[in-house]
């Protein structure tokens, strides 16, 4: 499988309130939203000691249904006599203006779901530390007399400590059958026991051992033993299709056929799996869920990053704003004033900058005192005398030009307006480009390209600024001084 980097976001999961939420249930503040589903609505709240908590809230619209308050009160129930060990604690419950609530202690760790999309299957070292936790809090909540019938891959949350089982929201009391109706099945596809997608009244906790099977099975792979197109298939592959596993060591694929056997009298109980366990391996489990080191790494930096700002959280949450990308100008285009260098005699062009795509930051128009940066074709320098002429004596010859691409939609319009060359010198036109051919494109290979064809930046004054133009030729002055000297002779 390739390799996974981390693409996690720290918060994925939260999102901000939503208009009409309250602000706060009871002692506990409301921070974001966690969550939401069929029948109530999770918050990231904190209570009056700055404990985080995540609060569970019936949703408005069922409050006038007794059958859903009868299932949320049962919830509350089931949830407070679950003990603490691998599970999320109870903290309160109440009913006010709000509506029915519960809060439980919020774990700041990424779901076994969120782990293996963003950085792949577990190892197998962590896979057998994740195998001890998940039977402990499957030990402990058989012992309290409650079956989940909701383990998945979201329902477990990854902490260092271990993971921990989440979500009680179908959870019912062993033997009890109140939850099931004729047609109706609750439970998540693909993690649900034959028994429970058949909608037959003996779900009991052989259905947790069916789920914790699948589970192993997708935290191994990166995806689940039975698996389809549909929830259809999926069904189907559940009732009469054989698992899919892979990635398991030996030991745990045995482990973990016998619990996705099809009939619950064939699958193992909790204290029976415990006990297959060696001594070492249960040893070692202990050890690295007591150090905290038995996730991988970028999983545990995650995770403690995770907690860290849930920590400093204390305001609603507020998403960062999205940092949408400048768009990249086009390499054909100049991003800086260009101008004409000018051969003797020739006038001073300057061009205008090319239009600015959307997105884009336009580069700052020159200013008087300033330079700013061109962009011209690499043209031979002009000799000391051209430097030293007069421009009432330059040859008119044609400009040199700077074949620079024409920018787009209609040419612009000709300014004839004039701009001072320099006190004394008369008025040099200013005129903006005319379309002219592409530059020639550079030779493939890696070859040098020609030295008529590179470009270099130079720092040159612009407008009034311009340096006049280099002089060549004979002064005319010299030239009435010739006239008399030949006719003296």
């Amino acid at each position: 499988m390739a390799e996974r980097h981390d693409q996690s976001d720290p918060l994925d999961g939260l999102s901000p309130l939503a208009p009409g939420d309250p602000s706060e249930l009871g002692s506990y503040r409301l921070l974001g939203r966690l969550g939401h589903g069929g029948m109530g609505i999770v918050y990231l709240a904190r209570s009056a000691t700055g404990r985080a908590a995540a609060v569970k809230v019936l949703r408005p619209e069922l409050l006038s249904e007794s059958g859903a308050q009868a299932r949320f009160h049962r919830e509350i129930a089931v949830v407070s006599r679950v003990p603490d060990d691998f599970t999320a604690p109870f903290l309160d419950a109440e009913i006010d203006e709000h509506g029915v609530w519960m809060a439980t202690a919020f774990i700041p760790g990424l779901s076994l779901q969120q782990s293996v999309s963003a950085f792949g299957p577990l190892p197998p070292g962590s896979l057998y530390a994740l195998w001890y936790g998940l039977l402990r809090a499957l030990h402990s909540i058989h012992t309290a007399g409650v079956v989940h019938r909701d383990l998945k891959p979201s329902n477990v949350l990854l902490t260092t400590q271990g993971p921990r089982l989440i979500d009680f929201g179908i959870s019912a009391l062993n033997g009890s059958t109140s939850l099931t109706s004729t047609g109706a099945i609750l439970g998540t596809p693909g993690y649900m026991g034959p028994e429970q997608v058949a909608g037959r009244p003996d779900v009991g906790p052989e259905t947790d051992i069916f789920a914790l099977g699948a589970v192993m099975g997708f935290a191994a792979a990166g995806t689940p033993p039975f698996d389809g197109d549909n929830v259809i298939s999926v069904i189907f592959d559940v009732l009469h299709g054989t698992p899919r596993l892979s990635a398991l060591p030996a030991d745990l694929d045995t482990w973990v056929r016998a619990c996705l056997s099809k009939e619950p009298a064939h699958r193992p109980t909790v204290d029976s799996l415990l006990r297959t366990l060696s001594d070492t391996q249960a040893v070692t489990a202990r050890r690295q869920l007591a150090g905290g080191d038995w996730l991988p790494e970028t999983v545990s930096r995650a995770t403690l990053r995770r907690a860290q700002l849930v920590l400093d959280l204390d305001h609603p949450y507020t998403p960062p704003p999205a940092q949408t990308p400048a768009l990249a100008l086009p390499p054909d285009r100049f991003t800086t004033w260009t101008v004409r260098r000018p051969a003797p005699g020739g006038p001073t062009v300057r061009l205008r900058p090319p239009a600015t795509p959307t997105g884009a930051v336009a580069p700052p128009p020159p200013t008087d005192g300033r330079t700013t940066d061109i962009r011209v074709r690499r043209d031979p320098s002009p000799s000391p005398a051209e430097l030293h002429a007069t421009p009432a004596d330059m040859p008119q010859a044609a400009p040199r030009e700077v074949h620079t691409p024409a920018p787009p939609g209609p040419p612009p319009d000709v300014r004839p307006d004039a701009v001072p060359d320099a006190p004394g010198r008369g008025l040099l036109p200013r005129l903006l480009p005319v379309p002219l051919p592409p530059p020639p494109t550079e030779p493939s290979g890696g070859a040098d390209p020609a030295p008529d064809a590179l470009l270099r930046t130079f720092a040159v004054p612009m407008e009034a600024e311009l340096p006049p133009p280099p002089r060549t030729g004979l002064r005319r002055r010299w030239i009435p001084r010739l006239s008399l000297r030949r006719a003296r002779r």
